[in-house]
């Protein structure tokens, strides 16, 4: 099995909601300004079909102020239409600090994933 084309992972559910949540993140948007920019996405996507879907991807996010990398884990949940459980959604900035974007409360909507309740 190859490994997903950046298309493919740009494209990719988990990948946009963690790129949406990271620009709804004032954090993110304080550390490396505005716009941010996404380049260079990649991770691997897998897909049982009827079993299981992980997604494991990252992307490098530009600012006038700096660069952060995004990463997203998360698990398909089985026969629940296309929805993911996600497991991590950080972005790791330039100093080293990580910032959780599960640990912000974000408003619903498309792009927004829900928190995880672990």
């Amino acid at each position: 099995m190859m490994p997903p084309s950046p298309k493919e992972v740009r494209e990719s559910k988990p990948y946009r909601d963690g790129f949406a949540w990271a620009l709804a993140d004032s954090r993110v948007r304080e550390a490396l300004g505005e716009p941010i920019t996404d380049d260079i996405p990649g991770g691997g996507l897998s897909d049982i079909p009827g079993l299981e879907r992980h997604a494991v991807l990252s992307g490098l996010l530009r600012g006038p102020k700096g660069v952060g990398v995004l990463k997203v884990r998360a698990t398909g949940v089985p026969g629940a239409n296309g929805e993911w459980e996600y497991l991590e959604v950080t972005v790791r900035l330039e100093d080293g600090t990580v910032v959780d974007l599960q640990s912000e409360e974000h408003e619903e909507g498309e792009g927004s994933p829900a928190p995880n309740p672990h």
